[in-house]
């Protein structure tokens, strides 16, 4: 039951930003780290795959559910059978595959020097920051939706 609470909120959505970001913090802190290694090619995550991933899971919660049989509801159905009267609506996780988490090969921010590096201190500072700001606010979202889930809970609304 609490699942299917959890469910029908946008934590679901927000777990799956909060574990992208998470992800692409190590990758970007990499990238600071072996800003002088020489022949270091930058990587990153797809963003642009992830914001289209993230787009599609919204168009699918908007959808109205869809019942789990073709067949006319009955007016005692059993549970569990056939026209029991509850729909399913396909898990959000199951979109976001494990290759959207793996870092790819970042475009370069500008020339490629001697060394074979493709670096840019400004621009993985600046999407680090950008970044974890991501993060705070899925975090903070998710914590304020459990919040108001505890209220409902504990019948303090």
């Amino acid at each position: 039951m609490i699942n299917s609470i959890l469910q029908s909120t946008t934590v679901p959505l927000l777990e799956q930003v909060a574990s992208f970001t998470e992800r692409r913090q190590e990758i970007l802190a990499g990238n600071m780290a072996n800003i002088n290694t020489d022949d270091y090619r930058m990587r990153d995550l797809d963003v642009k795959k992830f914001q289209s991933l993230l787009q599609e899971a919204i168009e699918l919660r908007s959808q109205p559910k869809q019942s789990q049989s073709q067949y006319p509801m009955p007016p005692f159905p059993a549970p569990g059978f056939p026209g029991d009267g509850q729909t399913t609506q396909p898990d959000i996780a199951d979109l976001f595959t494990p290759d959207v988490f793996e870092a790819v090969q970042a475009p370069p921010y500008n020339l490629t020097f001697q060394d074979g590096n493709n670096r840019s201190i400004e621009e993985e500072a600046m999407e680090m920051t950008k970044n974890g700001m991501l993060q705070s606010y899925a975090i903070e979202f998710i914590n304020a939706q459990m919040a108001l889930l505890q209220q409902v809970i504990s019948e303090r609304v």
